[in-house]
Order: structure tokens, then C-alpha cells, then sequence
């Protein structure tokens, strides 16, 4: 799907329809996390990878997952882990341990060629990806 496409709804169309929660990693800026104010009534949580690889917020979502509130995570813009600069925020290469949530993952880009695919499952370490 081209960029402005719409791929961003597959998201946000079931996070705003379910009562449950949605937690979203942002490949590109955002809003920090601030583990001293948890978002604990909130149905999507904006995170950076910077963020969603803190011990702080894998006891959010252990939290989340033991009150039933975590239906999926997303990773947008998923492809910046194949960023050449090795030094480009490292912290995209440990998503893979948001996958101890064991809930729906959903990556999404605009812009992985097909031949990169196996790229992308080797460096998203320990996500469980079907592509």
C-alpha cells in the first residue's frame, strides 16, 4: 500500500472499535513515554522503540495483559529497522522483545521491497512474523 494509502486504519479502526487496549511503537518521533505517569486508562498508547524496551514498560503491559486491556501491539513504520546506520536508534533491532506479550503483533510499512522481507524477519529478533 503507497504512502497515504490508509495502511494506518488496519490499526485504528479495530483499536478505536474495541474496548480493550492497543499499544503502538513508532518507527519515527513521538511523544515520549513517561513511566511515572502510565497511561493505565488508556485504550492506545503511543511509544517509542527507545520507550517499548524499558523494564518500566514491560510491567505496563504485564499490567495491561493481567486486567485483559492489551489486544494488539503495532510497530509502524517497521522498515526503519533495516536502517543502514547501525547507530540509528539501536533500540528498533530490540523490539522483538515486545513479543513476550504474546498477543497480536501487526508491523506495517509503505516501503519494504518483497526481496527484503527475510531482511526484516532476521533483524526484528524474536518477533513472530508472518509476512
Amino acid at each position: 500500500m503507497p504512502t497515504g494509502g490508509g495502511k494506518s486504519m488496519l490499526f485504528m479502526l479495530p483499536a478505536f472499535a474495541e474496548p480493550s487496549g492497543t499499544i503502538i511503537a513508532l518507527g519515527l518521533s513521538c511523544v515520549a513515554w513517561e513511566s511515572r505517569r502510565p497511561p493505565d486508562e488508556a485504550t492506545i498508547v503511543l511509544v517509542t522503540p527507545e520507550s517499548a524496551v524499558t523494564d518500566d514498560f514491560h510491567t505496563f503491559i504485564n499490567r495491561l495483559q493481567q486486567t485483559r486491556r492489551l489486544d494488539r501491539i503495532v510497530i509502524d513504520e517497521c522498515h526503519v529497522v533495516l536502517n543502514n546506520q547501525r547507530d540509528f536508534r539501536p533500540q528498533l533491532r530490540q523490539l522483538g522483545r515486545l513479543n513476550h506479550a504474546r498477543t497480536q503483533m501487526v508491523l506495517l510499512t509503505a516501503t519494504l521491497p518483497p526481496q527484503l522481507e527475510s531482511t526484516l524477519r532476521r533483524e526484528s529478533r524474536g518477533l513472530s512474523l508472518n509476512i
